[in-house]
């Protein structure tokens, strides 16, 4: 099928400032952002469902990979906007991390964030900057420009927050990396999620974009449009089929994009007034390949 994605516009300004965007600034301060974003449209998505060579989406190359099993939890919105919740929201994030360290073969996983969404929603991840306890139960809108979510220097500085400095030296050397699991709370009808196979993406395309609050400085990634860009769907995605995607990797050097852009469509056959709200839950973890304990 054919749908309208969107990128950071290809501007000459982008050769001379890095991307930022600003939350929780007054009014004031000046331009809260220098991105231009354009929706580009008839680009081919490829249905992986439809595919004759699905071995060839697999983590390691294309940057994401397909997984299937059924969820040991009830899954339904209220269990994860309500703030009561906290013991089933827990169960599924445990649930998550072994599931992801039975698909990539890794004796240790760690998870550290998770997202509930829902098209239609009018919230962003940073619109609660004051409650960000609560932040995480409440609905937020499908990511619709083409991402990364961290770029290599934000990879590097959640790993820091949240691994000793050995794990951290283990991961850096190759022992791990960030990942995430997507999984659909029922069958997918509206903005799906889409994946660029990152092996087709130009490194020069891929901006690092500073998110910058009061607080801190985040780094992701924004995506230029190239015709040469691969992209792929599920159709109809239910609950027991999940993707898995790299976040971050550490390896670095080459010409692959160490990181896998996605986001959600802006219109088409499977667009923002198309079929049902898509409710899904991302779980991000960083998983370990290699890990030694004190006592070793």
């Amino acid at each position: 099928m054919r749908a309208t994605l969107r990128f950071l516009a290809d501007l000459p300004v982008y050769d001379e400032e890095q991307p930022y965007t600003l939350y929780g600034f007054p009014e004031d301060v000046g331009p809260k952002t220098n991105c231009v974003y354009e929706d580009v449209p008839g680009i081919e998505i490829n249905d992986l469902r439809h595919s004759s060579t699905t071995e060839q989406f697999l983590l390691p190359a294309c940057g994401f990979q397909l997984h299937r099993q059924p969820s040991a939890s009830r899954l339904r919105a209220d269990m994860f906007e309500d703030f009561r919740n906290r013991p089933e929201v827990g169960a599924y994030l445990e649930e998550t991390t072994h599931l992801a360290m039975q698909a990539l073969n890794a004796p240790r996983a760690l998870c550290i964030d998770w997202r509930f969404r829902r098209s239609g929603s009018t919230s962003g991840v940073r619109d609660q900057l004051d409650e960000i306890g609560k932040a995480r139960h409440r609905a937020l809108a499908p990511a619709g420009v083409m991402h990364c979510d961290y770029s290599y220097r934000g990879g590097l500085t959640t790993l820091q927050k949240h691994l000793t400095p050995d794990e951290f030296q283990d991961v850096l050397g190759g022992g791990g990396g960030l990942k995430s699991v997507w999984r659909a709370l029922s069958r997918v009808e509206n903005t799906p999620l889409v994946f660029c196979d990152r092996r087709t993406v130009r490194l020069e395309d891929a901006l690092e974009l500073d998110q910058v609050s009061p607080a801190q400085v985040e780094q992701s990634m924004v995506l230029k449009y190239r015709a040469s860009q691969r992209w792929f769907w599920l159709s109809r995605q239910d609950p027991e089929e999940v993707v898995l995607f790299t976040s971050w990797d550490s390896v670095r050097g080459g010409d692959i994009l160490g990181h896998t852009p996605h986001g959600a469509f802006v219109e088409g056959e499977a667009g923002e007034g198309y079929g049902k709200p898509r409710e899904s839950v991302e779980v991000r973890l960083v998983v370990m390949w290699q890990h030694e304990t004190a006592d070793t």
